[in-house]
């Protein structure tokens, strides 16, 4: 990667840390695009997918 060096335990360690913290950041744009297309074509069992078993989404439709 151009600009980042890791050099020793700790460089590597704060290099992990980076490349985790991009992936979670992907995964949650990805989500958030699942759910707007979802959302947009009504799909109600994949937007109820996206969410923990006992959340409740409530909604004016």
């Amino acid at each position: 990667m151009a600009g980042i060096q890791a050099t020793g335990i700790a460089g590597q360690a704060d290099l992990a840390a980076r490349i985790a913290r991009l992936e979670a950041e992907s995964q949650v744009r990805q989500l958030i695009a699942r759910y707007s297309f979802d959302i947009d074509d009504r799909r109600v069992d994949a937007v109820r997918d996206l969410f923990a078993d006992d959340a409740v989404l409530r909604s004016a439709d």
